[in-house]
C-alpha cells in the first residue's frame, strides 16, 4: 500500500496520479515490479517478509478504518514513488505476517473469518463482461436522448471497475445470485455485490475524473449502486492455480 509521509493510505480519489502505476509480480525472481511513465522499472522483494521484520520498521495505518501492521519497505521504493507521483514523503507499505485483519462481509461460516489483507474489503472482485455491456448500452441510450456526454469503449469501463476476476459468458447481472463458484479447480464464495462510488468515474489509462458510467448506475440500479460480486477464496495456497480461459461453474 502506498501512504503520504503522515501514514495514510493514498488513494485515486484523492491522487489521479496513480492510475499511471502499473504493478506485476516476477514469480521467477520472486520480485514486485512498479512501473510509471518515463521511470525506470523498480524491483522490491517478495522473500517471506518475516526474515527482514528485524531490520524493518514497524508503522500502524488505516485501511477502511481497520488499523493495520505493517513494514515499510525502504528508503529506495519511497523515493521512487515520491518522484513518480510528485509528492514529497511517500512510502510503500507491506501488511505484517502477524497482522490479523478479517473481512466484515457476510460469511456462510460465522467462525471462519476470511483474513484480508490490505484490499478494500474483500481478497476478490468479480466483474461480468457482459453486465458491463449492458451498462455500455444504458450509457448509448442516455447520450442519445441527451442525458449524458460520455461514451466509452467496452474495455474502458471493465478497466473502471478494477476486478481482480472478469468472467463473461452469462446473463447480465447473473452473477448476484450466485453463492458458490468454481473457477478451473478453485472453489469461491460470494459475500455480496459491491457497492461502487465516484472510483468508477476514474479512467485507468488517463486518470482523468467523468460523470459517468456512475450517473447511470445510480439511475437505473439505485443509491446502494451495486456493481459486481465479493468473493472468497475457499482453498490453500497448494491447490492449482486458475489460468485465463478456464471454465467456471456456479451454483
Amino acid at each position: 500500500m502506498v501512504v503520504t509521509e503522515s501514514g495514510i493510505a493514498m488513494s485515486q480519489k484523492r491522487e489521479g496520479r496513480l492510475c499511471h502505476l502499473k504493478s506485476s509480480i516476477d514469480l521467477n525472481n520472486n520480485r514486485l515490479l512498479l512501473d510509471f511513465p518515463e521511470m525506470e522499472t523498480m524491483s522490491v522483494s517478495l522473500d517471506t517478509m518475516s526474515q527482514h521484520e528485524t531490520e524493518a520498521s514497524l508503522c500502524s495505518s488505516k485501511v477502511c478504518g481497520d488499523r493495520v501492521q505493517s513494514y515499510d519497505c525502504g528508503n529506495e521504493v519511497g523515493d521512487w514513488l515520491s518522484e513518480a507521483l510528485c509528492r514529497p514523503g511517500c512510502r510503500l507499505i507491506r501488511q505484517a505476517t502477524g497482522d490479523n485483519r478479517v473481512t466484515k462481509l457476510k460469511n456462510d461460516d460465522a467462525e471462519d473469518k476470511s483474513r484480508l489483507s490490505l484490499a478494500n474489503e474483500s481478497q476478490y472482485l468479480l466483474i461480468c463482461r457482459d453486465s458491463v455491456t449492458a451498462l455500455q448500452q444504458k450509457i448509448l441510450k442516455r447520450r442519445e436522448e441527451g442525458d449524458t456526454q460520455d461514451c466509452f469503449d467496452i474495455d474502458n469501463l471493465v478497466d473502471r471497475f478494477r476486478g481482480n476476476l472478469v468472467v463473461s459468458g452469462c446473463d447480465p447481472f447473473e452473477e448476484e445470485s450466485w453463492t458458490s463458484i468454481k473457477i478451473g479447480k478453485l472453489h469461491f464464495k460470494s459475500q455480496g455485490t459491491c457497492t461502487r462510488c465516484q472510483m468508477v468515474c476514474l479512467d485507468q489509462q488517463t486518470g482523468e475524473k467523468s460523470k459517468e458510467p456512475l450517473k447511470t448506475l445510480a439511475v437505473w440500479r439505485g443509491t446502494k449502486v451495486p456493481f459486481g460480486i465479493h468473493l472468497r477464496g475457499c482453498f490453500s495456497a497448494t491447490q492449482p492455480m486458475i489460468r485465463v480461459g478456464d471454465p467456471i461453474f456456479i451454483s
